[in-house]
């Protein structure tokens, strides 16, 4: 009797089984048809993002981001129309489920399900109400088809463009198998490029000085110009699907809008074009046809500047001073002075040509070409510039503008004046004594001093001050002070009717020691006898004393006229 009472129970319980099953496929198709669309539709803007703005415009955006955002977008389409509705088989909620197919049960179902397993005795009903309701929900169920609870043809549309979506794409992807497979391996990271009617084979740069054929695949570091220098940009192109007329190049310096120019197809079976002035870092790319370069850097290389000016200045021995340095371009120097620059050049240089006057000369460069340096020996004024200098790490060569002069000072010759007590040239006894009384000076230093004299016709004679007793001249200024009888001079007194001639002259220390030398002004003594000097003096005398009369007279007058003068004003 209890099998009989079991079979129709078993019969509900596999029937929710079969319905539970049924409402999985309808699910399972649904979420698999919905993600499939969805998958389609994100590769399919994938390929229109990635190739028409990431490829064209060569952004460094990796295709992996892509991926990383469909990954995201599909793992929540998965959820939300596929995995969520996959729920493990509860007869309650497929009871549930039938009863909103078939209203008639009026919780029948549902409370069988709920109750059939449970203790009457735990939920204090009676078996016999139990069994009631099991017989209802059995009667009442027996007829219906439980699989009702879902509708498979509300899945046909749905089919339909899951088909015809996959189908689309299928025929898109056979046609554009190399546009696909650019697409996947730019997804998973790989360097790829879509294909395009026309292919840039070649970009090369030419500064004049160095070239480089650009790697269009990868970064390239940036391209070292002259600064105010150019480039020209050649670029070669495959032929075999067509032959755009121009290429368009894009560029940009620092701070300024992108700048477009055309350039066309040259005989050279390239497109050339040029880049003139440029004085700050530039970016460029080029479109020619459908295909385009990534974006390349033009680095401007400054021009070296001296950083650090020094001439070191080695005096002539003569001379006794120390070497010193200046930090000037422009100096003056005593003649004979060796002079030895140092310049110190940022950024470094490979060679640095000096002109000096008429002809020219190439500097010492140090190893690591932060420094140059040339001497001069210094024997007259000159004019010296620096026509190029060329960079050390491209070889660029800049002209160094300005004119710079080294003023050579010549040695100047000793200057001798005589002071008061000087001895004047006049007329003199046998035994005037010669007094001498001179300031001598010098640019540099004094060297020797010496009496020239004569007597009459005699020979002229020179002699040293020091063996008359008379201290040696030093330094740049000196004085010479002598008092010596002429008999004692001479070594013999003079006789009336000689002139006595005397002068001064004085060396400094320039090299050969004594040849560079002046003379002072002669004097000239006219030697007299007592008796004929006494008349001299006594009408030299007389011709003062007339001249000082004089003098008085015409001081008497003017006094009386000033007066006159005062006497006229106040009668007016």
């Amino acid at each position: 009797m209890n099998q009989q009472n079991d079979a129709p129970e078993q019969g509900i319980e596999e029937k929710l089984f079969e319905a539970w099953r049924e409402e999985r496929k309808f699910y399972d198709f649904r979420g698999a048809a919905r993600f499939l669309i969805w998958l389609v539709a994100l590769l399919v803007v994938d390929l229109l993002i990635d190739w028409q703005i990431f490829f064209r415009e060569r952004w460094e955006t990796p295709g992996v981001l892509l991926l990383i955002l469909n990954v995201v977008i599909l793992g929540r389409v998965l959820w939300k129309e596929w995995l969520c509705h996959r729920k493990p088989f509860d007869p309650v909620r497929v009871a549930l489920e039938v009863e909103n197919k078939h209203p008639q049960l009026r919780s029948v179902l549902v409370s069988y399900s709920q109750f059939k397993d449970m203790d009457p005795e735990k939920i204090q009903a009676s078996p016999a109400l139990l069994k009631a309701m099991r017989d209802q929900a059995i009667s009442l169920t027996k007829p219906l088809d439980f699989k009702e609870v879902v509708d498979f043809k509300q899945l046909k549309n749905l089919g339909l463009v899951c088909l015809a979506t996959l189908l689309c794409f299928s025929f898109a992807g056979l046609q554009w198998k190399d546009h696909m497979r650019a697409l996947f391996m730019r997804l998973i990271g790989e360097n790829a490029d879509y294909p395009t009617n026309t292919t840039i084979l070649q970009v090369e740069v030419d500064s004049g000085k160095k070239s480089r054929v650009l790697n269009l695949s990868a970064d390239n570091k940036p391209f070292p110009v002259k600064a105010g220098g150019e480039v020209v940009i050649s670029a070669k192109v495959d032929m075999s699907k067509e032959q755009p007329p121009a290429a368009t190049l894009y560029w940009s310096s620092d701070g300024m809008e992108e700048q477009v120019e055309q350039f066309r197809f040259q005989d050279s079976k390239e497109y050339l074009c040029k880049i003139s002035d440029l004085t700050q870092s530039t970016r460029f790319r080029l479109v020619i046809g459908d295909d385009r370069t990534s974006e390349f850097v033009l680095s401007i290389t400054p021009p070296p500047n001296f950083t650090q000016t020094k001439a070191t200045l080695i005096f002539p021995e003569y001379l006794g001073k120390p070497e010193t340095t200046v930090e000037n371009l422009d100096f003056s120097v005593p003649v004979g002075t060796r002079v030895r620059w140092a310049l110190q050049c940022s950024p470094p240089i490979s060679d640095l040509n000096v002109t000096l006057g008429d002809k020219t000369i190439s500097a010492e460069v140090s190893e690591d070409g932060s420094t140059a340096t040339f001497e001069v020996n210094a024997t007259e004024t000159f004019r010296y510039s620096f026509p190029y200098v060329r960079e050390r790490e491209n070889g660029f060569e800049y002209p160094k503008e300005g004119e710079h002069e080294v003023e050579v000072v010549p040695d100047r010759v000793p200057e001798i004046v005589f002071q008061s007590g000087t001895t004047p040239s006049g007329y003199a006894t046998p035994n005037k004594t010669l007094e001498i009384d001179a300031l001598v000076s010098d640019d540099y230093g004094l060297g020797e001093a010496y009496l020239i004299y004569s007597l009459g016709s005699r020979e002229e004679k020179r002699v040293s001050l020091e063996k008359l007793d008379v201290a040696g001249i030093s330094g740049i200024q000196d004085r010479i002070r002598l008092r010596v009888p002429l008999a004692e001079l001479l070594g013999e007194a003079p006789e009336p009717g000689d002139d006595f001639v005397f002068q001064i002259e004085v060396s400094d220390e320039m090299p050969p020691l004594g040849t560079h030398r002046n003379l002072s002004s002669d004097r000239k003594l006219s030697i007299l006898s007592e008796e004929k000097y006494l008349e001299w003096f006594k009408s030299e005398l007389e011709l003062q004393l007339a001249l000082i009369a004089k003098a008085r007279d015409s001081e008497k007058r003017a006094r009386a006229e000033i007066e006159n003068l005062k006497v006229e004003e106040k009668k007016e």
